[in-house]
């Protein structure tokens, strides 16, 4: 339920209700992606989490979450077993099956990340991934690193089913690279007492935006969208959207 306040700021910003609450089915990946989403005891928390649920507070929404390997959240949300995602990056294969909420909320990178003790590598990234086709690229099954990294099909690419997957294959003898969110990263290489094993690479390979989406088979999909958009443009000026940014050390989608 609304609180008084959180009405009177929608009023104000001419934020206008859907027209019945609901709850939603949120997917998230299998394991923890912070800053964005990540477990803290018995709490899931994040930038991604946090800006959701207050939008979701202010619109009188109720988000419930399910956890999943990242390539099955995409099935699910195609299918419609899911409403919504809170951390999508804008493609347009999957603008075939998510209505994205148009306004971003976050913005991450993807880095190069490579275990020096396991032979030569360039010291930079120059946008050139001809430099880069001797090697193995290892990355998260489902995710997506910028049209660049897409269409380099003579690069050799492997997927696996998590950071954590990874960065252990990271550390063979094989002059292997990984690619992935650099917080993501290194939150996980501390989890494994691996974090002086590797090297990112700069500058970041990919900078891209993260935006919301709901599934194109839930009933109310164009208008849950369009009410997270201007909830979501009003809720970024906000000094409470600032808090979370500085929070998370994470950096702000721009308002369009």
């Amino acid at each position: 339920m609304l609180t008084r306040f959180a009405l009177l700021w929608l009023l104000s910003t001419g934020v206008h209700l859907t027209s019945q609450a609901d709850e939603l089915t949120v997917g998230l990946g299998s394991y923890d992606y912070p800053p964005f989403y990540y477990q803290q005891g018995d709490q899931l928390t994040g930038a991604a989490i946090d800006i959701a649920e207050a939008l979701a507070q202010q619109l009188g929404h109720t988000l419930k979450y399910q956890r999943m390997p990242f390539a099955r959240v995409q099935r699910e949300l195609a299918s419609g077993g899911l409403d919504m995602v809170v951390l999508f990056f804008r493609t347009p294969e999957r603008e075939q099956y998510a209505l994205y909420v148009d306004e971003p909320h976050l913005v991450e990178a993807s880095y190069l990340l490579v275990n020096p003790l396991a032979g030569d590598f360039p010291a930079s990234f120059n946008g050139d991934f001809g430099d880069w086709r001797n090697y193995v690229f290892l990355s998260v099954r489902g995710y997506f690193h910028g049209e660049g990294y897409a269409k380099a099909d003579f690069l050799r690419k492997v997927e696996v089913n998590n950071e954590q997957e990874l960065l252990q294959r990271l550390t063979g003898d094989r002059p292997l690279v990984g690619l992935g969110n650099k917080a993501t990263l290194l939150y996980h290489a501390k989890a494994l007492g691996l974090t002086d094993r590797f090297r990112f690479i700069e500058p970041a390979v990919d900078v891209g935006y993260d935006h919301m989406a709901f599934s194109r088979q839930h009933p109310k999909a164009e208008s849950l969208a369009q009410a997270f958009n201007q909830a979501l443009k009003a809720y970024k000026k906000t000094p409470q959207y600032q808090q979370i940014l500085r929070r998370y050390q994470v950096s702000s989608g721009v308002s369009r």
